[in-house]
């Protein structure tokens, strides 16, 4: 996976990192949303999406998304052995 990724990645296409990023993450995002509207969605209407969010889980959801911006980088400039780096 991460041979194929490494390119798709560095292939000849002149896509930026952050609109590659969107298309690897846009199954996640689909598929990520299914369960939470079969299993969540009244309380969802009664609360809002966002209800119980503190500054701490704000925190670790930047965290996370700079870590995959970072790996997304370290894949377009680099190479599958220095993404485990980066993601360590």
């Amino acid at each position: 996976a991460g041979v194929y990724f490494e390119k798709i990645l560095k292939s000849k296409n002149t896509v930026s990192v952050f609109t590659r990023n969107c298309q690897l993450s846009l199954n996640n995002i689909l598929l990520g949303l299914i369960p939470v509207l079969f299993q969540d969605l009244d309380a969802i209407r009664e609360n809002g999406f966002f209800r119980g969010y503190d500054a701490v889980v704000v925190g670790v959801i930047v965290c996370q998304a700079m870590t995959r911006l970072l790996v997304g980088f370290v894949m377009k400039y680099a190479d599958t052995i220095l993404k485990g780096f980066a993601t360590s």
